[in-house]
Formats: structure tokens, C-alpha cells, sequence
């Protein structure tokens, strides 16, 4: 009998309680956006790897990781992608993991069980923090009656059983925020580029397209910029700044995609990330829109 570690979106959090199960298993499973060398090299410390290549995963030690990756896991064969769409339909594999949603999901498809181990890095919003832990089951096994007894995931497929665990997050912050701390700077960390108290200046990440000096980053102040682009941003394009966000997609990129400025972006990014339900109307009057 064997037992794995499946997880994925860590996004540069790499929670206590995840080692701990860990520890457990022989093996972790990981569907990518680690987002930096240093939790992938402690992950490759505490037990054998097998990792894809997520959207957040750039740089030069993410460049060979693979966007597909096809493997064998004690017999079954596993198909591992980050992004859904990306799960190749002729795989015939026994297991297909993927991940990207942030969001806890377990079926049957055809032979196939389909699994995305949900995010156990840092809290998104409301969202639970997930891993799930696979267990793989030998001919020896099969009439070990201790061994089923062991085993308290549902068997999803002839010997493979699946188990979700559920994360605790930290305490909301006093101020009605809906992460933790450490939460709200890995996520800044990842979708801003920078690091919550750094003092490095986000507009230097994407090369100050805006024509702005690099002194005039603000940390939520209303945005001060010419009257074109006041009168050019509406409700309906911070809605759609919102969505990209949910879809993980970093400042500059939500900026070109948007065609906002990137300051500006930055700020409806970071309005959005730290005041729990807010609303478009909501950001435009808060940011003096």
C-alpha cells in the first residue's frame, strides 16, 4: 500500500501542517504554480517529486519543468497538467491530476479518476485550502482486511482511494480582511511581483510602461493620473481587472491585457486582494475614479 502527497497552488507557501502530512506519504504529487526555486528545492528535500509546470512558475528553474507530464506511480499510470484544458484526451492514463482553480474536485471520467487537489498555499477569498492524499493499493493487498481498514478514503477506482483534507486557515485580520498575514504577502508576492514590506517598488517589475517615475508607486492612495484615463476606466473594466486577478494573472500583464495604466492596475489589484467583497462601484469611489 502506498500513500501520496497530491497538491498544488502553494504559490511560495509552503504551510506547516502540508509538511507534516507529508512526512507521511512516499511520494508528493504537485500541479503546479510553486512560484519560487526555494519551495520547490524544500519539496524535493522531503520526499521524491513529480511537478508540473504551472502559469505563475517563471524564470530560468522553472524552464524545465513540463507542462504535460506522463508518469508511473506504482503501477498506475498518472497524467499531470496544471490547467484543465491542457489534460491531452488521448492520455488513457488511470489518474489525471490537474490544478490552477484553486478549488477541490474528485470524479470519475470514463476509467479515469480525474483529481484536482484544490490549493493549499495561500488563501484566495473565501476559498478552502485543500490537499488530497492518494492511496495505491498492491495484489498483496488486496486481502490484507487491516490494510482496507487503514484506508478511510472513499475507493474511487479498482485499488485507487482518495482522500480530501481540508487546510485550517489563519484568523481574518481585525480589519475585516478575509486572509492571514502571511497569506496576503505570499499573495502580493505572486500576483503584484513583490514582497509585502519589501520597499522594492512594483513598477519596476514592468518597466514603467506608463512613462511614471519609479517614486510614485502608492499603496492604495487615489490614483493620480491624467484625466483621459479617469475618464477612460470604468466599472465594467475593474470588474474585468477583478476577474483577471481570480485567473492569476500578474499586474503587468492585467495592464497590457486591459490597457490601463500599470500603476493604476496595481491599485484596483491590491483593493481587490485586501477588502473581502468589494465591489467595483465599490474600488472606483475608494480609489477616486
Amino acid at each position: 500500500m502506498h500513500r501520496i502527497a497530491v497538491i498544488s497552488d502553494t504559490h511560495n507557501l509552503l504551510r506547516p501542517e502540508v509538511v507534516e502530512i507529508i512526512k507521511t506519504c512516499e511520494a508528493i504529487v504537485h500541479a503546479g504554480d510553486i512560484s519560487t526555486l526555494d519551495i520547490l528545492d524544500r519539496l524535493e528535500e522531503l520526499k521524491p517529486l513529480y511537478i508540473v509546470r504551472g502559469n505563475n512558475d517563471r524564470g530560468d528553474w522553472a524552464s524545465d519543468l513540463p507542462q504535460v507530464l506522463t508518469f508511473d506511480l506504482f503501477g498506475r499510470t498518472v497524467c499531470m497538467t496544471h490547467i484543465k484544458r491542457n489534460i491531452p484526451p488521448d492520455h488513457n492514463a488511470d489518474l489525471v491530476i490537474y490544478g490552477h482553480s484553486h478549488r477541490y474536485s474528485c470524479i470519475k471520467d470514463g476509467d479515469a479518476v480525474v483529481l484536482n487537489p484544490g490549493s493549499c498555499g495561500p488563501r484566495r477569498f473565501n476559498q478552502e485550502i485543500t490537499m488530497a492524499i492518494l492511496t495505491l493499493t498492491d495484489e498483496d493487498d488486496k486481502n490484507d482486511e487491516k490494510a482496507k481498514e487503514d484506508i478511510l478514503a472513499p475507493e474511487m477506482a479498482e485499488g485507487i482511494f482518495v482522500e480530501r483534507i481540508d487546510i485550517p486557515h489563519e484568523t481574518p485580520n481585525s480589519k475585516g480582511g478575509s486572509r492571514g498575514g502571511e497569506d496576503m504577502k505570499n499573495v502580493l508576492r505572486t500576483t503584484l511581483g513583490v514582497s509585502s514590506g519589501s520597499g522594492q517598488n512594483p513598477g519596476q517589475n514592468y518597466g514603467q510602461s506608463s512613462g511614471q517615475s519609479s517614486g510614485q508607486s502608492s499603496q492604495g492612495g487615489p490614483f493620480r493620473s491624467s484625466r483621459t484615463y479617469k475618464r477612460a476606466v470604468t466599472t465594467d473594466i475593474i470588474r474585468r481587472v477583478c476577474e483577471d486577478v481570480d485567473r492569476e494573472r500578474t499586474v503587468q500583464e492585467i495592464a497590457a491585457r486591459r490597457r490601463i495604466d500599470p500603476e493604476l492596475a496595481e491599485q484596483i489589484v491590491r483593493m481587490y486582494l485586501t477588502h473581502q467583497k468589494v465591489t467595483p462601484e465599490q474600488i472606483m469611489t475608494k480609489l477616486g475614479l
